[in-house]
């Protein structure tokens, strides 16, 4: 969830009062809200200047949760409404469990392969690879 500051401390009081269990982030913008769209714009003006290409390979969209349509991923204002919509991981995470076989790999800081592995849908056929060391974990060097 996103929006002003009132509006999150008004939404976890009530979560709080139904009995839910919840955090507000400290985040320096509401992002995936529609109070970054000026981000999005300027966004989608600075993507105007690259020569876009349609990917080698499928993307399923984390606007709508399903396979991005043909010629989406070339267009950079899909890209820039990536700023102001929300992230449909549970949607996404879904749709993309339904394959066998499937490598996950976590390009951050492994939130989310963390988040992905507690999903009631995962198999033994789904693999995780995280491409960042976590910064407490030892550095591993060969002799």
């Amino acid at each position: 969830m996103g929006g002003t500051k009132e509006e999150i401390w008004n939404l976890q009081e009530t979560l709080v009062k139904d009995g839910y269990i919840c955090s507000v982030l400290k985040t320096s913008h509401a992002f995936h809200t529609p109070m970054m769209s000026g981000a999005a714009k300027k966004f989608a003006e600075f993507l105007q200047t690259f020569n876009m290409k349609e990917p080698k390979f499928k993307i399923i969209s984390n606007i709508t949760g399903n396979l991005a349509e043909q010629g989406q991923m070339s267009q950079p204002q899909y890209w820039s409404e990536q700023i102001i919509h929300p992230v449909k991981f549970e949607d996404v995470l879904s749709y993309t469990l339904q394959e066998e076989n499937i490598v996950f790999l976590e390009t951050g800081g492994r939130t989310l392969c963390s988040l992905a592995k507690k999903h009631k849908e995962i198999k033994e056929s789904h693999v995780f690879i995280p491409c960042i060391r976590h910064p407490q974990e030892k550095k591993h060097t060969s002799s």
